[in-house]
């Protein structure tokens, strides 16, 4: 779609490579504003500019210089807790996956993406380890902090960055969480939210008993062993 601010046609076909302004009048002193929807199909930046002397007028005045803009792709994040269940009070490692789909460098804004904890679930403290991330901050995050922030790092061109904490609660249950959108200083805008992570906390239950409770000598009773899980995360592989 396109819009524009001052009256005239804007022509821009969907899946056209270009689009076309004609009638326009703009006023003394005045300015207007020509908008078209665009999408991208693979990896950025793209490069746009309007030619110095391409637009043209009754009055044969033109642009003396070009107009350039550059689009980027967003970069994008994806989150995972390893494991996705421990009991309460132990670590689990939760890792951020940020991807550049450009063909540059992409460097992370300040703040880059920030990762507000559902309430119980804390940092447990310590080093923030990052593996394809050029310069990338904080090292280490605070015990007990309920949230992450990046604020400094690089993207390789068309690479990703891996970031990990640790993070743990006391209380067992289900949380599920996701993270803002990445922005990055060429893009200038922030990318599309991660995927929402869940990490189960809780001790599986093991209750017991007979049918019947009482038998005679030589008489069968049957046993009936009842597992629970109260972490809301399938769980396999047990055994006891």
């Amino acid at each position: 779609g396109a819009s524009s601010s001052f009256s005239e046609t804007v022509t821009a076909a969907p899946g056209a490579g270009s689009f076309t302004l004609a009638g326009g009048a703009i006023a003394a002193g005045g300015n207007c504003t020509v908008t078209v929807n665009v999408t991208v199909s693979s990896a950025g930046p793209y490069v746009n500019t309007i030619p110095a002397g391409a637009l043209t007028n009754a009055q044969g005045v033109t642009n003396a210089s070009p107009g350039t803009a550059t689009l980027y792709n967003n970069a994008t994040v994806a989150k995972a807790f390893t494991p996705n269940a421990v009991a309460p009070n132990a670590d689990a490692t939760l890792t951020f996956t940020l991807s550049n789909g450009n063909t540059i460098p992409m460097t992370l804004a300040n703040p880059a993406f920030t990762d507000a904890f559902p309430s119980g679930l804390v940092a447990t403290g310590g080093a923030v380890t990052a593996a394809g991330c050029g310069a990338f901050a904080p090292a280490t995050v605070t015990a007990g902090a309920t949230a992450f922030t990046a604020t400094a790092g690089t993207i390789a061109a068309g690479g990703t960055c891996t970031v990990s904490l640790d993070v743990r609660s006391a209380t067992a249950g289900i949380y599920a969480n996701t993270s803002s959108g990445v922005t990055t200083t060429q893009a200038g805008t922030t990318g599309p939210v991660s995927n929402t992570a869940n990490l189960g906390v809780g001790l599986v239950n093991i209750a017991k008993q007979f049918a019947p409770a009482t038998i005679l000598s030589g008489g069968t009773s049957t046993v009936t062993l009842t597992l629970s899980n109260p972490t809301g995360v399938a769980l396999a592989g047990g055994n006891f």
